[in-house]
């Protein structure tokens, strides 16, 4: 992997406090989070969340989708991808010449 690969990935994976402050409460959820509970829970308010949100998915750091009880509305739950955020970081540290 070249240098400006994993710089880029990994500026992409933290792009700001707010970003890794989504990203860290996603990873400790243990199914997936509406929107609104994630506001709550971040402080970070619905309209930046809702591009980072966006920004995230089309990235593949999380995932959304539809409660199956909730088909009705479009109620999107979001959940972290550990195995991409992993790799980004694995990459990162290889980089760094650090193993982790």
């Amino acid at each position: 992997m070249q240098t400006d690969d994993w710089i880029n990935s990994l500026l992409r994976l933290a792009g700001s406090k707010e970003r890794l402050l989504i990203l860290s409460f996603l990873g400790k959820q243990k199914q997936g989070v509406h929107a609104a509970t994630i506001s709550t829970e971040t402080g970070v308010k619905q309209t930046t969340l809702s591009r980072m949100l966006r920004e995230l998915e089309d990235l593949g750091y999380i995932h959304g989708d539809l409660a199956q009880a909730e088909r009705r509305g479009r109620a999107v739950r979001y959940s972290i991808q550990p195995s991409r955020i992993r790799g980004v970081l694995r990459d990162a540290g290889a980089g760094m010449g650090v193993k982790l």
